[in-house]
């Protein structure tokens, strides 16, 4: 991989070399001064270095602002944090010697210090990450209406990475490990773990439980989620109940022409036989036209003789349509409703205006 230059460790060495004067006292034994820098151009390469890659440390050595002579050993070590170094020591060239540091820890945080002749200091901390870190993870479970107990339900978990260093953000690779459990509820899962293909990984959810709901888990590396699976008992039928509103306290219908929308994606079923006028059109005569799927067109006329106060029917509950539910689905209320284009006539036959079809309930069992 490519070698990123971490930062500079510039080791000053300034040593008063002290001559002897003529009728002068005696010797000063030197000094030495050290300082460590971080060189401006690389300051932003001592985070977020990635993991496995050869991070470059450079430790630079002077003698009163002169380079030492080539072939100094610097040595270096590593102080804090897990990393490995390349040597444990380098001859200057040019005054510099330089070794690299390798780490294979996710968010460590490394220290070197750099030493020669008795003098050292210490690097600022330099930091890896893997950008193949799972950093999200999104939970689904299919199927999660309709569900009966024993029947199995995929649970998908749809992990991303962190991405940086040239590593973009998307899913994590293949063969991630992702853990799953059962975290609220009963039920039992296919496997605990599984990895990952295109960022998901999948098992099975089972449940023996009637009417109950089952919390499943998902964890890839630090991060997790959760997903609500309810299991119940397979309903068999769907019993729609239309009504009108918005009429006068003794107005009267002769004639209501409406259309029932259904979803077609939910194993609904109807046949004319199961369309009935009731409530306040009970007894009224009744046509279902249920051709169209996705559709029943109703047509209730009121009872003869069609006069006021003596025929037709009030508003209210006028008609009840029972829909049988296929095995594996669970519709709800948010399935039905009145299309546009619905007819009223009065018990005159006149068209009336303000009055309206719609759902009145809706029960599943």
């Amino acid at each position: 991989m490519k070698k990123n230059v971490a930062f500079g460790l510039v080791l000053s060495f300034l040593v008063l070399a002290i001559f002897g004067c003529g009728g002068g006292g005696g010797d000063a034994a030197p000094s030495v001064v050290m300082a460590v820098t971080q060189s401006a151009t690389t300051a932003n390469t001592t985070n977020n270095n990635t993991i496995n890659a050869s991070v470059t440390i450079m430790a630079t050595m002077t003698v009163n602002g002169k380079a030492v002579p080539d072939g100094t050993l610097v040595a270096f070590t590593v102080k804090s944090g897990v990393g490995t170094l390349s040597a444990p020591s380098a001859a200057t060239v040019n005054g510099i010697a330089s070794v690299t540091l390798t780490s294979a820890t996710d968010r460590a945080s490394v220290v070197v210090t750099a030493s020669n002749g008795g003098v050292s200091d210490d690097s600022a901390a330099i930091t890896f990450t893997d950008p193949n870190r799972p950093d999200g993870v999104t939970v689904t479970a299919g199927a999660t209406t309709g569900v009966v107990p024993g029947t199995p339900v995929t649970i998908s978990a749809n992990v991303t990475r962190l991405g940086g260093n040239g590593v973009p953000a998307g899913p994590v690779p293949d063969g991630t490990t992702v853990s799953f459990a059962v975290t609220s509820g009963t039920g039992t899962l296919s496997a605990i773990s599984a990895t990952t293909t295109g960022g998901i990984a999948t098992v099975n959810l089972s449940s023996t439980v009637i009417n109950a709901s089952v919390i499943v888990t998902a964890q890839a590396g630090s991060v997790a989620n959760t997903v609500t699976v309810p299991f119940i008992a397979q309903p068999i039928q769907a019993i729609v109940k239309v009504q009108t509103s918005g009429l006068a306290a003794v107005q009267f219908i002769a004639n209501l022409t409406a259309t029932v929308t259904y979803s077609t994606n939910k194993g609904l079923s109807i046949t004319a036989n199961n369309v009935f006028a009731t409530g306040a059109a009970a007894g009224a005569a009744l046509t279902a036209n249920v051709g169209t799927p996705g559709q029943v067109v109703l047509n209730l006329n009121g009872i003869a003789p069609i006069r006021l106060n003596d025929g037709g029917f009030s508003g209210g509950e006028c008609a009840t349509l029972t829909f049988s539910i296929a095995t594996g689905n669970l519709p709800t209320a948010s399935d039905f409703g009145i299309a546009p284009g619905t007819i009223i006539l009065d018990d005159l036959g006149a068209p009336l205006f303000g009055v309206t079809v719609s759902i009145m309930s809706v029960t599943v069992q």
